[in-house]
């Protein structure tokens, strides 16, 4: 470990431990608390994640927390906090009905704070490209850009009440201060961790070694298999075709699928090099085309599922056009949604 971090996180001067190249979001959710930082992919596509440093917003997950040494770093809970531009901004989009589930409001105020405090008064275009890093998936973007637009022209609606009129979301509070606790928000830290081993290749034969020996290893709390699933090896979303395996058992049938998964602290599953769990694949040929998968000598997929066929099935259509001309009433509409 390297000499502690330290920089200004919200006003506040704080130091952490953070070994090299450990994201920046990491730090500040597991080590500082910070859990109003959302993180949605760890890749820098959905901008969930998103906090100013030194003014500027970037992705935490792309960036270094090393990289944060000396700077001020600034989330949605401390603007919102701080800055009365982000106050006016949580109000705003309570009043639009921008925050929905709220995964992404953390990362669009954030980049919309850091917008307002460039230009109090954005026009739309400005406004899209200012958020354009934050990608959301329940507001269609509408409510959000109207949010903001009107929080710069300081324009808030009237909150009237009387039947009809528009109502704030129950729950929107949390939502747009960072304080609504999701899935990963709930656990504390130092909580254990998953790494799901997974087949590198469209179709493989596999074994797995010792992976007993591997689970008394520091750290490793348990490495699970398909042996140790309880009953049916089998998962599915429509009953009577269940058919993919929890953990592949001796064949992986397509990249990806999961054969082992490693529990473990999370220094030790940070710590997991490639190559690490035993399990040694062979690569198998594959087919990726329907008819390839149709051809008479195809490997079959599934051994009940003859011809690699899931289910067929046949629909019969009669004489629609005679049936309306010899139909009692026939009514017809236009629709719009």
């Amino acid at each position: 470990m390297s000499e502690p971090l330290r920089f200004t996180l919200n006003g506040q001067s704080v130091q952490a431990e953070a070994p090299a190249g450990e994201r920046l979001s990491r730090t500040l959710r597991e080590r500082l608390g910070a859990r109003d930082v959302k993180v949605g992919c760890d890749a820098g596509d959905c901008g969930a994640c998103t906090v100013l440093v030194d003014g500027a917003p970037v992705c935490a997950c792309l960036m270094a927390a090393q990289q944060a040494e000396g700077r001020a770093v600034e989330t949605l809970a401390g603007l919102v906090e701080h800055e009365p531009m982000t106050r006016d901004l949580a109000e705003s989009f309570q009043d639009f009905g921008a925050a929905q589930c709220g995964i992404c409001t953390p990362g669009m105020m954030v980049s919309a704070t850091a917008l307002l405090r460039d230009n109090a008064r954005p026009d739309e275009t400005q406004v899209q490209d200012a958020l354009g890093g934050v990608l959301c998936r329940c507001t269609g973007y509408r409510k959000i850009i109207d949010a903001v637009l009107a929080a710069g022209r300081g324009s808030a609606r009237a909150r009237q009440g009387g039947v009809g009129a528009a109502i704030r979301k129950l729950d929107g509070a949390a939502k747009v201060a960072g304080a609504e606790a999701f899935g990963d928000d709930i656990a504390p830290p130092g909580t254990l961790e998953i790494r799901v081993i997974r087949s590198p290749f469209a179709r493989a034969a596999f074994s797995l070694g010792d992976l007993d020996g591997f689970a008394a290893r520091p750290g490793i709390a348990a490495v699970l298999s398909a042996r140790d699933v309880p009953g049916i090896n089998r998962f599915g979303t429509i009953p009577g075709f269940i058919d993919q395996p929890v953990f592949a058992e001796g064949i992986a049938r397509f990249r990806g699928e999961a054969v082992a998964a490693v529990v473990g602290t999370p220094e030790a599953i940070a710590a997991l090099a490639p190559g690490d769990v035993p399990v040694a694949f062979t690569e198998l040929p594959a087919v990726a085309t329907m008819a390839e998968a149709t051809a008479p000598e195809a490997q079959q997929l599934h051994d009940a599922r003859p011809g690699n066929l899931m289910c067929e099935g046949f629909v019969q259509q009669g004489d629609a056009d005679r049936a309306l001309e010899t139909a009692a009433v026939v009514v017809e509409g236009a629709f719009e949604t």
